[in-house]
């Protein structure tokens, strides 16, 4: 291989995509480009035309500009760097460019011609319609990079205002009358400061495929099955972004050593409705323990019988609680409401739990593992307690035990569980979360067929009630999470951007 061949197979190696192509079919594709280089200052296409001729950047960048005939300028969008594609519409469409890309320093890099894209098609179909499937949908992100930059950049405030940039991943609409109020809120306490808060919501999640939608923000604000990961944080330094705005609990979806080493702050909303949570755990216990959701069905079809519907009285019943924060303290106050003796797990205790009648903390989870007739778990994913419902930990409690989990799903290994609720040790499971939940939940695969056989396998259990993260789903807490959510942000406008200066900061130690 010459070392012209050598450095296309190089760059088409770092695009995700073709990795996964077997090396004839990587060289098929090097072997229809041809080297390019480009002066500083070069316009390589311009809106509004058509050309023959696809590009691919190895060195060098390259800014996307819009004209804007309403204000008689030009707006620079994006930069384009090494990976990236120039001239996708025009080669997949035949429509005009969209923008008009100028180099910004001197690149090199490839380029394929229509003929020579045709020919692929024509001698290897195979891999010809692989890589047109993966061109349109990089024109697809592209298209929608450039409508969230443009956006975002053609924002202009006629009184003078510091427009502040804030890009909203998985977002759904139900939460959108909670925000609007959030911001308006918010832009109406710094307006003095003249600092406006301006957000782009959008459906999809945040990963790789989707982090250059941030272009032009300072902010990302992301939920619970977003991904940044370390190559997520990068790209968003890349782009420009300086905070994550988590609006949720959780942060293990987040690489927090990358942010450190890269200044890039995070907060979360550590509370929003511990009440909505709590009361959803006990929805979850009821249901299994009075099988309401059984009941339900044989009603429906005019069946009035009684027959297996024999629950259990939760009054004096053992109920173990793992961890106390503020939605396991709820819990633990409603458990004693139903007139339960409540034995407690966590690594920093809580004073006053502690001072609760027939509430008794445990030192180890094994102990109040082997005590409980029913479990809830109440504590964030960490490192060290993955899989803390495992086939070890489950042995130890009682036979025909209830388990309960509104945290994180990867908090339980799966298969174990399955296996118990075969065997009958576990008599019922409540599952608001799921270790592979972010491939389905919050989005409706009604006509699709459930790929995940584990998932599959724990829905088909009639002692087992699986909900699709919706504990938190309640007005009350839809409304905290938008308003802590914007207050973060506030606080980070206002200049707190070290980690430890914000309130709701999460900081690796």
């Amino acid at each position: 291989m010459s070392d012209s061949e050598e450095a296309k197979t190089q760059l088409l190696l770092s695009i995700p995509f073709f990795k996964d192509l077997e090396e004839s079919s990587l060289k098929s594709i090097a072997g229809t480009m041809t080297v390019i280089n480009f002066e500083k200052g070069h316009v390589i296409i311009k809106e509004g035309e058509l050309s023959e001729e696809l590009y691919l950047i190895s060195e060098g960048e390259a800014d996307v500009r819009k004209s804007d005939k309403a204000h008689s300028h030009d707006i620079r969008l994006l930069t384009l760097r090494r990976g990236d594609f120039i001239g996708l519409g025009t080669l997949l469409e035949k429509t005009p460019h969209s923008a008009t890309v100028t180099a910004s320093s001197l690149i090199s890099g490839y380029k394929i011609t229509f003929e020579a894209f045709n020919q692929l098609l024509t001698t290897l179909p195979g891999v010809g319609v692989l890589l047109a499937k993966y061109l349109t949908k990089e024109l697809r992100v592209f298209r929608m990079r450039l409508a969230s930059a443009y956006e975002l950049t053609n924002q202009e405030d006629p009184e003078g205002f510091s427009v502040i940039k804030m890009v909203v991943y998985d977002f759904k609409m139900y939460e959108k009358k909670y925000f609007d109020a959030a911001i308006s809120q918010i832009n109406e306490e710094i307006k003095d400061e003249k600092i406006k808060i301006v957000a782009k919501f959008f459906e999809v999640k945040l990963n790789i495929d989707t982090v250059p939608l941030s272009q032009g923000a300072k902010i990302a604000c992301i939920f619970v099955n977003d991904n940044a990961d370390a190559a997520v944080i990068e790209k968003f330094h890349e782009l420009g972004v300086s905070m994550i705005a988590l609006r949720c609990a959780g942060f293990n979806n987040v690489d927090l050593q990358k942010c450190q080493e890269l200044k890039i702050s995070v907060a979360r909303v550590p509370a929003y409705s511990p009440y909505a949570v709590a009361e959803h755990c006990v929805a979850l216990l009821m249901t299994l323990n009075r099988k309401i959701h059984q009941a339900y069905n044989r009603v429906k079809t005019g069946n009035f019988s009684l027959g297996s519907l024999v629950g259990i009285d939760v009054h004096g019943r053992t109920v173990g609680v793992i961890g106390t924060g503020k939605i396991g303290a709820c819990f633990v106050r409603i458990m004693k409401g139903f007139g339960a003796n409540v034995l407690c797990y966590d690594v920093y205790r809580n004073a006053e739990v502690e001072k609760m009648a027939n509430v008794k903390y445990t030192d180890t989870v094994e102990e109040l593992l082997k005590s409980s007739e029913i479990v809830s778990i109440h504590v964030p994913l960490t490192a060290e307690n993955k899989h803390m419902i495992c086939k070890d930990t489950i042995a130890m409690m009682p036979k025909g035990s209830i388990i309960i989990n509104t945290s994180r799903g990867a908090l339980i290994n799966t298969t174990d569980l399955i296996a118990a609720l075969k065997s009958g040790h576990v008599g019922g499971a409540g599952l608001d979360v799921y270790e592979g939940e972010s491939e389905y939940f919050f989005e409706d695969k009604s006509a699709e067929v459930i790929k995940d056989d584990t998932l599959a396998r724990l829905m088909m259990f009639n002692n087992v009630i699986v909900t699709s993260h919706q504990a938190f789903l309640t007005g009350e807490a839809l409304s905290a999470i938008a308003n802590v959510t914007l207050a973060n942000v506030k606080e980070f406008t206002s200049g707190k951007k070290v980690m430890k200066e914000l309130t709701n900061s999460v900081n690796l130690n």
